[in-house]
């Protein structure tokens, strides 16, 4: 090391808490996916992933990267790690989570595009998170 101190758990592969991603995911559902990925951790929206917890589908890298710091006390930045089969969904899978790769035609398990909140998504693109704060069951 060249002059500073490296804390042993920063990294996505020191994400070991599954209530950590459950966290971030609640997050993202109460803030929406723009202001969770863009206005407040900078990332972008995934093209090629998703987390689908249980019904709803998240950025998984965004997801790992906050909920890094929900355990830790440090997010992860869109650059300070990989995203992909061998880093993050890797790491999420063994937490217990859902990751697969595509965009599905079919989003919803009433076969539409929509949320259960009645949002839909542009063309090509998943809906992500759930239902707004608003809807959903405290």
């Amino acid at each position: 090391m060249t002059g500073t101190s490296m804390r042993r758990d920063v990294g996505i592969r020191y994400l070991t808490d599954a209530d950590a991603v459950l966290s971030a995911l609640r997050e993202f559902d109460d803030v929406g996916q723009k202001s969770f990925l863009v206005e407040t951790h900078g990332f972008r929206s995934s093209t090629r992933y998703y987390l689908q917890h249980p019904d709803c589908r998240y950025d998984p890298k965004a997801i790992a990267g906050v909920a890094h710091g929900y355990q830790h006390g440090k997010s992860l930045a869109y650059n300070d790690f990989p995203g992909g089969e061998a880093s993050t969904n890797a790491v999420l899978r063994l937490l217990g989570f859902t990751v697969l790769s595509g965009i599905p035609s079919t989003t919803r398990r009433n076969g539409s595009g929509a949320s259960p909140s009645g949002r839909t998504s542009a063309p090509g693109r998943t809906p992500t998170g759930c239902s707004p704060p608003a809807t959903r069951a405290q």
